[in-house]
């Protein structure tokens, strides 16, 4: 978390739910929105496994 803020994800955050930790790096009210800011940080981040989380 510490590092994702580091590289300007001031946003990030750590969600605990059933026993799994995840990190969170924003958030968004739009779907779509989200899944284009996600390929964007695919490939800024070069990480393949950023997924969409609806809570």
């Amino acid at each position: 978390m510490t590092q994702l803020k580091a590289k300007g994800f001031p946003d990030a955050q750590i969600i605990i739910k059933d026993q799994r930790y995840r990190v969170s790096i924003a958030n968004y009210t739009d779907k779509q929105e989200a899944t284009k800011q996600r390929d964007l940080l695919a490939t800024q981040l070069g990480q393949s496994d950023i997924w969409i989380m609806l809570h």
